[in-house]
């Protein structure tokens, strides 16, 4: 497997066409578009990270502060996969958390459960189904500090949760 440098970085405002491009073509492939765009995606507190290969942005994540710090949106370039651009995407994710000494989870596809545990990060109840998606699972990853973030590994979604 053929590893790059990629830098991993917020992405910039004009970029955002980037974010939702990916989403839609990887995470929603002939969904219609607006399902790429996610509640919080405009939250101040929200940051979108890109993984970048020179110019061109190769990945995307989103963190959202809900119930500590969720991961979400996920999307890597099919012709980049195994590469190390998700990984990193993540990677910088764990550290944004850490930072912040806050706890870190996500709904993960079944298909990536392994990818994320390879990461570190452990399953957290029964899958679940989402409409038009599949199967998931709510997956977390540890705070630094035990007890720091008690929302985060505490969290279980709300019932009417679009768990997405």
């Amino acid at each position: 497997m053929e590893q790059d440098d990629f830098e991993v970085r917020p992405l910039r405002p004009g970029e955002r066409a980037l974010l939702h491009d990916l989403r839609a073509r990887v995470l929603r492939p002939g969904r219609p578009p607006e399902e790429s765009r996610f509640a919080g995606d405009d939250a101040p507190t929200t940051t979108h990270l890109g993984a970048f290969l020179g110019a061109r942005c190769v990945a995307v994540a989103s963190l959202y502060d809900e119930q500590g710090m969720r991961l979400r949106g996920v999307a890597v370039d099919p012709e980049m996969r195994g590469r190390g651009a998700g990984s990193a995407l993540v990677r910088r994710a764990q550290a944004m958390a850490a930072e912040a000494g806050r706890g870190l989870w996500c709904n993960a596809r079944a298909s990536a459960a392994g990818f994320y545990e390879r990461l570190g990060w452990a399953e957290d109840g029964e899958p679940f189904d989402l409409p038009h998606i599949g199967a998931h699972y709510v997956m977390r990853y540890p705070s630094p500090n035990p007890g720091s973030d008690r929302a985060a590994v505490d969290a279980q979604p709300l019932p009417g949760d679009e768990r997405r």
